[in-house]
Formats: structure tokens, sequence, C-alpha cells
């Protein structure tokens, strides 16, 4: 089972596993629009393909500038995180967005806090952030860029024992319905390079 894989998924993003406001594993100043639900399933699947794990993940946008989510895996042992995330600052013309937000992942024994920023550029925006668990502070940088209506190419890096660099796409069908995939390379040479699938919907709920 690719549990390493998820556990390092869920410690460096709260839901930026495709989800509409992160990349693909670094969170992101955005956050979801009061009363929006994300909903979205997760696969994980080795480079060699012999391991594959599955995830759920919601996410909810409390109130403007709030949301929080619940990650959990459906192999055992099972993992559950749950998350939060507040808007500190409004992007402007001189001044990024800037959000700041944790996870507690499973039995309240890992907690994980970060510092993300946005500033978008034309049809790019830049991230950037600083992330602290097990009494480490590892950096995420990363990009995404609108090609059109439909497509999205995005990458993010992480620093740190368990550093690692993303590179991959998002395809939204509509407005509530979309897809992700990527493939994460371990930089660090002490991890497993996995091939990660999201698939996602939303909705507003009154």
């Amino acid at each position: 089972m690719m549990i390493a894989a998820f556990l390092a998924l869920l410690t460096v993003a709260v839901s930026a596993l495709g989800a509409p406001t992160g990349l693909n594993t670094i969170p992101t100043s955005e956050l979801l629009e009061k009363g929006t639900l994300s909903s979205e399933i997760e696969i994980v699947v080795s480079k060699t393909l012999k391991n594959i794990s599955t995830a759920f993940l919601l996410q909810y946008g409390l109130a403007n500038g709030i949301e929080a989510g619940v990650d959990f895996s459906v192999e055992r042992p099972r993992l559950i995180a749950v998350n939060s995330k507040l808007n500190l600052l409004k992007e402007s013309k001189t001044t990024p967005q800037v959000a700041l937000g944790f996870q507690i992942i499973d039995d309240l024994s890992r907690n994980e806090y970060y510092l993300a920023m946005s500033k978008k550029f034309g049809e790019a925006r830049l991230h950037g952030g600083i992330l602290h668990n097990e009494k480490k502070v590892n950096l995420a940088g990363g990009f995404d860029i609108q090609i059109n209506d439909k497509l999205s190419l995005q990458m993010d890096h992480i620093t740190g024992k368990d550093s690692s660099a993303t590179f991959g796409f998002v395809f939204n069908f509509d407005e509530s319905h979309s897809i992700t995939a990527y493939f994460c390379v371990n930089t660090s040479g002490s991890g497993e390079n996995y091939f990660v699938f999201n698939i996602a919907k939303s909705l507003q709920l009154k």
C-alpha cells in the first residue's frame, strides 16, 4: 500500500490535492467561497504500478475567507486529517494574497501549520509558502498557468528531507467537475515516485 505516499500528501497539502484551493501538493492562499462544498476521490499509483491507494477529500467554505475539510484513506491502517484555512490578506496590485492554515493528522500526534502566498501575473499565478511540521520548517513554491478556459498546467516543489517536485495539469469539464493528474518525483532520493489522479466535484449549498 502507498501509505507513506498518502501520508506525505496529507502532510504537505490541506486541499491541495487537485482541489480548487491548492496546487498539486502544496497549499495556496486561495479559498472556497462561502457555502461551496468540494468532494474528491484521489488515487495514488506507484511508478511501478504495483501499489495503489485511494482517498476521499471533503472541503467546505464555512464563511467568507474561511474553509475547513477532512481527508481520509480507504486502505488500512486508515489515515484521517482535518484542516482549516483562514484568509489574512487579499491580493492587490502590489501585494499577494496571504492565508494561514493548519491540519491535524490521524491521532492528533502530527500537526502541520503553514503560511501561503499567491500573486497573479497575467494568466499565471505564482505561489509560495512556509510549512511547519515535525518541528521542522520547509519552503514550498510553484505556479499554475491557464492555457484556455478548460486546461491549466501546474507544478510545485517542497524542500526538506522528503523534498519533492510535481508536474501536472487540471482539466475542467465544466464549472463543477474537474480532473487533476500529476507525477511526483521524490527529489531527496529517500522515497518513491508516484502518479496522482484526482476527480473533483463542487456544488453550492444554500
